[in-house]
């Protein structure tokens, strides 16, 4: 029976993570993925959504710049984007595998399964270890309706090599609102639909009212307070059906109702596993779970489910169990941004912060119409800053400074002096 310090089960972000940081430290670890190295942030995630995004970032400007007689309105050959995403994503995943070689990790290409006593099985063959590390992500909501086969997912999303006419949107989140905004941009005639009466509700209002203003203004039509009950095939499409009526006739249905943590991967062990109210894995301040010696890391745990976060909670894990120790992030800094057009981010809490600034980033190319930049900052009776929330071309990359001001006193911002104009200069404040 092969033996190991460490069984890891998932190949994504935080099992690559902790995988070679044990092996670091000198720990026998195994890593057992069935499918693709780089899990959903590589795949079927943040990588080929940002490759995505960016292309459609620089339509809108061209769509904006043809607005205004600049230019003419530019084309995308969507195959060739596709061949483009693809290759990079080829290129992360042998690098992934040549750093687990390199780090001596045995990575078994097979399906494991994980008995109801913890025994891990790989092709009938047993596997044992001291340590069990779960690690297999997060996968689509499954919706709960007639004709919900009919829908495809992000995951599904990711493949396509052509692009519709048209797509119905079912849910105002994150992947809602990005891939609504992205295809939008790429030319596809979408709606976007949701039971609530706001978009992206992790997300402070204010931002979340910017982000549906930019919707709006690049073609997407938003239907609030509309919760499908079935999906009908029609000629050449498909019908979402509410109240008893079509809402919506379209190409394509996507099912963008968010991602629950992929904890029935396990069968019978996973009745043995504590569920947090979120739905992913309770665990400790050492990422273990209600049964001694295994631990969850990702988004299979009860833990922020973005990429930086199961990274560093993967390498962090590897230092706890085989290293000198480690410390789990603070979560109240972890920043999060939606890649709409133009994005919205924030860290902390900033609620009810206030709107500075005006558009700076378009110049001479902007069409009317187009939404303020935001800035708003929150802080204490103390005056000390508790978080941010930005909107505008650079939030995204702006947001993770942000963060390490989280705890200084506000003066702090303005001890210095922007470019001018830019969007660093609003969130200085000067």
């Amino acid at each position: 029976m092969p033996r190991f310090d460490a069984i890891v089960v998932g190949g994504g972000s935080a099992g690559i993570a902790f995988a070679k940081q044990a092996a670091e430290h000198g720990a026998k670890v195994a890593l057992i993925e069935r499918d693709a190295l780089g899990g959903t942030c590589v795949n079927r995630g943040c990588v080929p959504k940002k490759l995505m995004w960016q292309t459609a970032t620089w339509r809108r400007q061209g769509l904006d710049m043809a607005e205004v007689g600049l230019t003419n309105v530019p084309e995308i050959d969507f195959s060739v984007l596709h061949k483009r995403i693809k290759a990079k994503i080829d290129d992360i995943r042998g690098s992934h595998a040549q750093s687990l070689k390199d780090c001596n990790v045995t990575l078994v290409r097979a399906n494991a399964k994980v008995s109801e006593d913890g025994t891990v099985t790989v092709e009938g063959e047993p596997y044992a270890a001291d340590k069990l590390i779960l690690a297999t992500g997060a996968k689509p909501a499954e919706l709960d309706i007639e004709g919900a086969e009919h829908t495809v997912t992000s995951d599904d999303l990711f493949k396509w090599t052509s692009l519709p006419d048209s797509l119905a949107v079912l849910g105002g989140g994150y992947i809602g609102c990005e891939m609504s905004s992205i295809l939008s941009a790429l030319g596809v005639k979408v709606t976007l639909i949701d039971p609530s009466d706001r978009l992206l509700s992790p997300f402070d209002e204010n931002l979340a009212q910017l982000a549906e203003a930019n919707l709006k203004r690049g073609g997407v039509k938003i239907a609030f307070e509309i919760d499908p009950t079935a999906i009908k095939e029609t000629n050449g499409g498909f019908e979402v059906i509410a109240s008893g009526r079509p809402i919506v006739t379209a190409e394509r249905v996507l099912n963008a109702t968010g991602r629950t943590p992929n904890i029935s991967a396990f069968g019978a062990f996973a009745a043995r596993l504590d569920v947090a109210d979120s739905g992913a894995l309770s665990v400790d301040e050492r990422l273990m779970t209600s049964i001694p010696d295994v631990h969850a890391v990702g988004d299979l745990a009860d833990r922020l489910p973005l990429t930086p976060v199961a990274t560093r909670d993967g390498s962090d894990l590897a230092d706890m169990l085989f290293g000198d120790g480690g410390t789990l992030l603070d979560l109240d800094r972890i920043a999060r941004a939606a890649f709409v057009i133009p994005p919205i981010a924030e860290v902390g809490d900033a609620v009810d912060a206030g709107e500075r600034g005006a558009r700076l980033s378009d110049g001479v190319c902007g069409a009317e119409g187009a939404e303020a930049t935001w800035v708003g900052t929150g802080h204490n009776d103390q005056n000390m800053l508790t978080g941010f929330t930005l909107g505008g071309e650079h939030a995204a990359e702006l947001v993770s400074l942000a963060a390490t001001l989280i705890g200084r006193n506000e003066t702090i911002l303005r001890t210095a002096e922007g470019i001018h104009p830019s969007f660093a200069e609003e969130l200085i404040g000067r």
